[in-house]
C-alpha cells in the first residue's frame, strides 16, 4: 500500500477534482456572461448614430419591396434572389432597366412606392450626376470636388431636374 502522502494518493486525487471542477464552473460562468454581453452588442452599428441596430421601415418586413414607401433614415435589405437583383427595374433617375446588388440599404430621400413599373432602384456603384444644374455629368471618383461648400460624389444632382440623384446608400452585405 502506497503512503497518503504520495501525490497520487487517492485522497490526494479527489482534492484535485474537486479544485478542478470549481475551475470548470467559474471558466463556465465567465463564458456565459460574455455571451450575455455578446448578444447585447449582435446588431449595434459602431461608431453610427444608432445604437440599438437598424432602424428597419417596417419591423416586420426587411426585404426592400418596391411597392412599399421608404422614407429617409430607415433601413432595408435586399438579398440575393430579390427581383431588384435578379431582373431589375425601370429606374426613375436613369430611365433605364436597372438591377440593384444585394445587401443592406439606407434610405437618404424619401422614396415613394414604384408607380408605374418605376422606382428609386438602389445603385451601386453610384450613379452618375452633375455637380450644377445642366453641367456636365460625371461618375463617382472622377472629378475632384469643387465649388464652396464642397460639391463632391454623394451631392450630384440630375442635369436637367436639379434633383438629387442618390436615394440609397449602400451599408455593405451580411455575411
Amino acid at each position: 500500500m502506497r503512503s497518503v502522502r504520495d501525490s497520487d494518493a487517492n485522497a490526494k486525487n479527489w482534492i484535485k477534482s474537486k479544485d478542478t471542477a470549481r475551475a470548470l464552473e467559474f471558466i463556465s460562468q465567465a463564458t456565459q456572461q460574455n455571451t450575455r454581453q455578446i448578444e447585447k452588442l449582435r446588431h449595434r452599428i459602431v461608431g453610427g448614430a444608432i445604437s440599438g441596430g437598424w432602424d428597419w421601415m417596417y419591423a416586420s418586413r426587411k426585404e426592400l419591396d418596391p411597392r412599399l414607401d421608404y422614407y429617409v433614415g430607415k433601413w432595408a435589405y435586399i438579398s440575393a434572389l430579390n427581383p431588384l437583383v435578379t431582373t431589375g427595374m425601370i429606374d426613375l433617375v436613369s430611365g433605364t432597366n436597372t438591377k440593384a446588388c444585394q445587401g443592406l440599404w439606407e434610405c437618404c430621400q424619401n422614396v415613394p412606392a414604384a408607380n408605374g413599373g418605376k422606382f428609386n432602384v438602389p445603385v451601386f456603384p453610384y450613379p452618375a450626376g452633375a455637380a450644377v444644374v445642366g453641367g456636365a455629368t460625371f461618375l463617382m471618383g472622377t472629378t475632384v470636388p469643387s465649388g464652396y461648400p464642397l460639391v463632391g460624389d454623394l451631392d450630384l444632382v440630375n442635369p436637367t431636374s436639379g434633383s438629387p440623384i442618390l436615394h440609397w446608400i449602400y451599408r455593405g452585405d451580411i455575411t
